[in-house]
């Protein structure tokens, strides 16, 4: 048979099939469901991962993006962020045998009388309540007790009886541990978690940090952490007690406490012998009282919440306000929130580790000053490179220390006329790469040197907190040596005893597709956010736009959104003047499901982008014939039970 027959009977059995699924489509409206894929007459799907150059495809694991901190998509929301705390003379102090002293400086002349009241937690993580005000004995001071951790101070000028001074102070009690577990070393930990941290944002921002960590030496980057889900919650939770608990499931149990509900890494370090503590410096709006109640008991042995509920007497009144005005990240004269949380943290360790001769587990969460502008992280670089330098070499020598984010941004300021920053696409990739730091101490070090080598092994690789969690079991354990070969692959890796698989999926660590940041694209979580909705929407007024083209009226409209995923730009593309994303959505009136491929742009010069399209890139909507099916298949006004259509 000639060539030009065999086209001519191709294109008639062409006709014929598209013929028999028009006439099926008519007759059973409620039944068919459709996909438009590559066959022998409809176009082919365009398969996503041949637009993507980031993909490795002889790699079946995860390649995770090299990105511009700098790049000019996120120019516009990038400035200078500072802040100053005034800072009067302490006239109360905390001496060196935990008594509550006076302390008048000799260019004082007035006549000073000074006050306390103890302060307590009062059963929960949002309300305390005050003992009764009393004169500090101007000699011998107040010493702490065994009830009491936190104290309200104030003094009064005698001539003019007007309040000159006010402070809080806390003291680390003598704890009483459990025997310590027969392991040969016990490394204490210190874990400070900075909200939305990221690495780009760390690579912007924080200099100060990265030349301490360098001058400290010994810090390894995770360079591979991903997200396993939306905020802090779930993210945390993965970290603290290896469980997957999503934000919708958390938003469920508002009511309830989270004494004993899941098992914390820190009841496993405390029934190893350790002394506890778990620090946050907004607990009335912490990772466990954000959607529940909180503690009912404290969960660990030092858990001062009251002193920084003391800070907070509107509690979550001035919510915004305490996030975004700099004169809220300031108390009374007695310096920065954030300074007054690290002096906390560092004193705990040194406590501990120095007095009371024991071994630590420190989670300390500081949420205030970069909850919601990620610029702040400039505030935040110099205290806590500080605070890294304070740290003495009994602790820096005996402490795995980690310093991280939770999440990338989330919040952002709403910035015209470009938006709000952390819609974007490379917004969305930013956001689930965290920042990640360890550093193991020399005394583990030497006796076990491949725990560094596998970190380095592990810097590049594909991991999550679930791993992290991981790490702190292990040491809480004292399991140290190299883990033995594996049959089965585990959600969790211990990453400095063991090397992570190269070919790794998000499936494999139990990450989110809708956060999964590997090869060249990152999903979307279509229940937060809001700049998918007008991709999505675009996508539905393209269709509003064929099926008036071939003369039908029906009214389909956006309903929701399925699921999503965005592209990273390819080698002739930009984040910041071109945008691709793929949607599955479902429409108004038939219910049916709609997958497809938009894209925009705009001009370098310009922060106006163009209208969501279509991303055809070999122009197969042109086909009259298809757009002609699509408008029949779609443009009723009656819904159709289990219809997908894949556009293009």
């Amino acid at each position: 048979m000639s060539r030009s027959k065999i086209q001519i009977l191709f294109s008639i059995i062409c006709l014929i099939l598209a013929a028999v699924l028009l006439i099926i489509n008519i007759s059973t409206y409620n039944t068919v469901t459709q996909v438009f894929k590559k066959n022998v007459c409809y176009p082919q799907v365009v398969n996503n991962t041949d637009e993507n150059e980031h993909a490795k495809l002889s790699n079946p694991g995860c390649v995770l993006p090299e990105i511009d901190p700098f790049d000019p998509v996120i120019l516009p929301y990038i400035f200078n962020a500072s802040f100053h705390c005034e800072q009067s003379t302490e006239l109360t102090v905390i001496s060196s045998d935990n008594r509550l002293v006076i302390q008048i400086p000799d260019d004082i002349d007035e006549d000073i009388d000074c006050y306390y009241s103890w302060v307590y937690r009062n059963g929960s993580d949002s309300s305390v309540s005050y003992g009764p005000v009393q004169v500090i004995p101007p000699t011998d001071g107040v010493q702490f007790g065994n009830d009491a951790n936190v104290v309200n101070t104030s003094c009064i000028d005698q001539k003019t009886k007007q309040v000159i001074y006010r402070n809080v102070h806390f003291h680390v009690p003598t704890f009483k541990q459990v025997p310590l577990t027969n392991n040969d070393l016990h490394p204490s930990v210190i874990i400070l978690v900075v909200e939305s941290l990221s690495r780009l944002s760390y690579q912007r921002f924080m200099p100060a940090i990265n030349q301490a960590m360098h001058d400290i030496g010994n810090f390894q980057h995770l360079k591979g952490l991903n997200r396993v889900e939306e905020n802090s919650f779930p993210n945390s939770m993965a970290l603290l007690a290896g469980r997957t608990i999503t934000d919708e499931v958390a938003s469920y149990y508002s009511g309830i406490t989270w004494d004993h509900q899941l098992p914390y890494i820190w009841d496993t370090f405390k029934n190893s012998g350790y002394v506890t503590s778990f620090l946050e410096d907004q607990p009335m709006l912490g990772l466990f009282s954000f959607y529940s109640r909180g503690f009912r008991d404290p969960p660990v042995d030092f858990y001062p919440v009251e002193y920084w509920v003391h800070m907070y007497p509107n509690g979550t009144g001035n919510l915004f306000d305490n996030w975004d005005n700099p004169l809220r990240y300031c108390f009374e004269k007695a310096g920065s929130k954030l300074e007054l949380f690290l002096t906390m943290c560092s004193k705990f360790a040194e406590d501990v580790i120095n007095r009371q001769q024991k071994p630590y587990f420190l989670y300390a969460f500081h949420s205030q000053m970069t909850h919601d502008d990620f610029n702040n992280f400039q505030m935040v670089d110099q205290p806590v490179a500080d605070f890294l330098h304070s740290l003495s070499p009994s602790v820096l020598n005996n402490s795995i220390v980690i310093f991280m984010g939770d999440h990338g941004p989330r919040m952002g300021r709403w910035v015209k006329p470009w938006g709000d920053q952390i819609e974007t696409p490379y917004a969305r990739v930013e956001g689930s790469l965290p920042f990640f730091a360890i550093r193991i101490p020399d005394s583990l070090d030497s006796k076990y040197p491949h725990l560094r080598k596998y970190l380095s092994l592990n810097e590049d690789r594909l991991t999550s907190w679930y791993d992290i969690h991981q790490i702190l079991l292990d040491t809480a354990q004292g399991l140290f040596k190299p883990v033995g070969t594996r049959t089965k692959i585990p959600v969790a890796y211990s990453l400095f005893r063991e090397e992570i698989p190269i070919s790794r999926t998000c499936e494999d660590a139990n990450i989110s597709q809708d956060y999964c940041a590997c090869n060249g694209r990152v999903g979307v979580n279509p229940t937060i956010r809001y700049w998918p909705i007008y991709a999505a929407k675009g996508l539905v007024h393209e269709l509003q736009t064929i099926f008036q083209e071939n003369n039908c009226g029906s009214n389909v409209t956006f309903d929701k959104i399925l699921s999503g995923e965005y592209f990273y730009p390819r080698s002739n593309e930009s984040w910041s003047t071109y945008e691709r994303a793929n949607f599955s959505i479902q429409v108004k009136p038939s219910q049916a499901v709609i997958t497809a491929m938009v894209h925009r742009s705009k001009d370098a010069n310009d922060y106006r982008w163009s209208p969501w399209k279509f991303h055809d890139p070999t122009n197969k909507l042109d086909s009259t014939e298809y757009t002609k099916y699509l408008t029949k298949l779609l443009c009723v006004d009656h819904v159709l039970e289990n219809v997908n259509v894949t556009i293009v």
